[in-house]
């Protein structure tokens, strides 16, 4: 094989000096403030996609912007505020950064903040030809601290790049930027591997898009500094579908293969190197003993021999898509070597990976990231009675891709995120930390979160003190959570319309859920299923004969086990409804007319009464379904053929779980868990009783009217003796929307006033004193 020479050596052999044009992307941004004194210092900020990134420094005064609208900092209308001169300060919000950024450049801005709603840092998206300012982002406190200093004076900022040295390759070097093609670099299937076709390998792609695929989109193409001279990547979405065919269930073709980099000579250098390059990446599937989807591996001896694999993307979810830079810290060995080359592999059997504008660079001095932070979190919302009964402890990998540090102070906390008031947090001091190393950092103190319903948002956050990072996105992870007051979901329950699905097409049956779990109660209360949510879509042209079936399952052993994959893989034949692990509790029927009233993708309810009753000749429950404490549930979808052909469990945008807690069976096959990307839709709603006593229905039925209602609901009562009550109204996801206390009511109506709820279904349910409950669903109609 003829192998290509690449010089790194700051000399050429005709003893010039050779000229290093940095290369501009590789670089880090500062936001200084030089004035007034007490807010001066780097802060760590975010950069935008779109407009223009100048060569020089851009100095200027601070000045806040405001529209003629109801919020006007938010400066998505015409901006009222003259900007000319100076750099204009709005809010995160309502519209895009780019239509922002639009507006404060017509009234005259150099350049504009963007003011986040959290203490993060995010580099913005977006394609937007008319800007030229230069937009930046900060931290929702470091924007507080501007705005409180503008009321007493002038703000002077300067924002500017600190370089990083270009060691090899950079904008001038096709190479680099895949100019035109692959160029000198070489790829091949890797060795003990069979691709499903010789030639599924890495190529040259124009534009670095991969926009051609099954279950791609229109412009899914790498946001690199050079993508339009092309990049290289796989695409096996397209490679496996034709962008047309339905792959059906797993198994699916796999594809494992090199792209490796011509020879280079690193044999003058001696400080530090980093590898850096753009991706566009999103996996599924590992191929078969394979435990990575991607990775790197480097060569001393020009490829006669390889390191181990290096993983890259390990912290990315399945299906998860990023579009971002990598910075890998090079090992100290390669320093000195004539025939240094480094490949880049894959193993995966979906969707793709996109490389583009390869650099070695010296080290960054400070680049330090937080990796697999741990949510504690078991759903997205959870009742308050249950999230309370466990203590939360959290731990992250601290990832240092730069040289030693002196200091690096790590926190978590949490807020509520209605006012941003501080509910808990925990700090965490790591001296002289050691460069290109991870380290495991687990917070001391446990939390127990006793909160009132509503949201909140738990932060991780690490910071070098007075030191400028290479990459401030990384140093924070954020995971949202809400409290309710009976609803257990892992998506966010106010969607009410979904627009994908889960199908296995060449499957006789499978089945799809989510796991609950019902933690024990201090007071003994008897927990109870109330209703459960579920949506469902077709790709027919309507709901015709379809059928499902959905199951509440109790997991035989106590507690939430996190190994509960070493139970239910026990047996891979038998069905989830007969398992040995699981019991059967309840059984409902969903049929095409049931779906067709809810709509192709929308949110149904099953109250309780719509169960039946496997261990009663499935006779229809007609009271609320105990749940025993200190257990996990499993609500699941089970879809047989021929409705399996086109009906899907619709699906949600999920947080990242540290937990797998969704699954998949498929006969015969091993249970399938995920921790992250989309969730079926399958909410539990539960109840509990208001003492000691059984939670036991009315023996009268509960006459509500008028249906539909406008103004005022009206509840009729017929009772034998004087009894204390509360009338609550419940919106459909489970959100108490308002409560009313009554006393000694007999043979009366009373009202609700529903004046101000928009239209839609509720649900109104009555709780007497002695823990008697009953639940209808009415409509309201503006």
């Amino acid at each position: 094989m003829k192998r290509v020479f690449t010089s790194l050596s700051k000399k050429m052999a005709l003893g010039l000096t050779l000229l290093m044009v940095p290369f501009m992307v590789h670089s880090q941004w500062v936001f200084e403030i030089t004035s007034p004194s007490e807010i001066a210092g780097t802060y760590p900020m975010g950069i935008a996609s779109f407009g223009s990134l100048p060569s020089d420094a851009t100095t200027g005064n601070l000045q806040l912007a405001f529209d003629g609208s109801d919020n006007p900092a938010l400066g998505c209308e015409a901006l009222e505020t003259d900007l000319s001169g100076t750099i204009g300060i709005l809010d995160r919000g309502d519209c895009a950064f780019a239509e922002k950024a639009l507006n404060a450049q017509e009234a005259g801005a150099i350049a504009l903040v963007i003011c986040n709603t959290a203490d993060a840092i995010i580099n913005m998206p977006g394609a937007a030809p008319d800007v030229n300012i230069q937009t930046v982002l900060l931290r929702r406190g470091d924007c507080d601290a501007i705005k409180s200093a503008l009321a007493s004076g002038d703000v002077s900022v300067e924002i500017y790049r600190e370089r990083q040295e270009v060691i090899w390759g950079g904008e001038d070097d096709p190479n680099s930027t895949f100019d035109g093609g692959l160029n000198d670099w070489t790829t091949q299937v890797r060795t003990g591997f069979a691709n499903t076709a010789e030639e599924d390998v890495f190529v040259w792609l124009p534009n670095g898009d991969v926009s051609e695929g099954l279950v791609s989109f229109d412009g899914n193409a790498i946001n690199s500094p050079t993508a339009s001279n092309g990049a290289a990547g796989m695409n096996l979405d397209l490679n496996t579908t034709e962008g047309t065919i339905n792959p059906g269930a797993p198994p699916y073709p796999f594809y494992v293969a090199e792209l490796i980099s011509p020879v280079i000579d690193l044999s003058e250098v001696e400080t530090p190197l980093s590898l850096s390059f753009y991706q566009l990446y999103r996996r599924l599937n590992f191929v078969g003993n394979n435990d990575f989807h991607s990775g790197f591996e480097y060569s001393l001896d020009g490829g006669n021999t390889w390191s181990q694999l290096i993983q890259l993307n390990d912290d990315v979810e399945i299906q998860e898509r990023v579009n971002n830079q990598i910075n890998l810290p090079l090992p100290l060995e390669v320093l000195g070597t004539e025939e240094f080359r480094m490949k880049f592999v894959i193993s995966m059997d979906f969707y793709y990976w996109v490389i583009d504008d390869v650099v070695i660079t010296e080290l960054p001095a400070n680049n330090i990231a937080i990796s697999q932070p741990f949510n504690p979190l078991f759903s997205f919302a959870t009742p308050a009675n249950h999230i309370a009964a466990d203590d939360l402890g959290f731990s992250f990998t601290l990832r240092n891709r730069g040289l030693e540090q002196e200091l690096i102070e790590a926190n978590v906390e949490i807020r509520d995120a209605s006012n941003n008031e501080l509910v808990h947090n925990q700090e965490f001091i790591i001296e002289n930390l050691e460069g290109s190393i991870d380290s495991f950092i687990v917070f001391d103190d446990l939390f127990t979160p006793e909160l009132p319903v509503g949201d909140y948002v738990i932060t991780y956050r690490i910071d070098a003190p007075g030191k400028i990072d290479f990459d401030y996105t990384t140093n924070t992870r954020t995971y949202f959570f809400r409290v309710t007051e009976n609803i257990h979901s892992k998506d966010n329950p106010d969607n009410e319309e979904f627009t994908s699905g889960t199908l296995q097409p060449d499957e006789d049956s499978w089945f799809y859920g989510n796991i609950y779990f019902t933690a024990p109660q201090e007071d003994n209360r008897t927990q109870y299923f109330i209703e459960s949510q579920h949506a469902f879509r077709t790709d027919a042209d309507e709901f015709t004969d379809e059928l499902a079936l959905i199951y509440l399952l109790e997991f035989v052993p106590d507690g939430l086990i996190g190994n509960y994959f070493e139970f239910i893989n026990s047996d891979l034949n038998t069905t989830p409804d007969f398992h040995p692990a699981l019991t059967q509790v309840a059984i409902a029927i969903v049929d095409a007319s049931m779906m067709a009233e809810a709509g192709n993708g929308g949110l149904m309810t099953l109250d309780h009464t719509q169960f039946l009753d496997p261990n009663n000749d499935l006779a229809p429950f007609t009271e609320p379904i105990a749940l025993n404490e200190n257990k996990m549930y499993f609500l699941m979808t089970q879809i047989d053929q021929p409705a399996a052909s086109t009906l899907r469990v619709a699906t949600s945008s999920a947080v990242d779980y540290s937990v797998p807690n969704q699954l998949l069976f498929t006969q015969g096959r091993n249970w399938t868990g995920f921790t992250g990307s989309a969730v079926p839709v399958a909410r539990m709603v539960t109840s509990h009783s208001t003492s000691t006593g059984e939670l036991v229905p009315f023996d009268q039925p509960l006459m509500v009217y008028p249906v539909p209602a406008s103004n005022e609901l009206f509840i009729d009562f017929q009772l034998d003796q004087p009894t204390d009550m509360e009338i609550q109204l419940f919106d459909i996801n489970g959100r108490l929307m308002n409560s009313s206390t009554f006393t000694n009511v007999t043979n009366e109506t009373l009202g609700t006033d529903v004046t101000e709820y928009q239209t839609g279904n509720y649900i109104i349910r009555v709780v007497t004193k002695d823990g008697q409950v009953q639940s209808r669903q009415v409509l309201i109609v503006k």
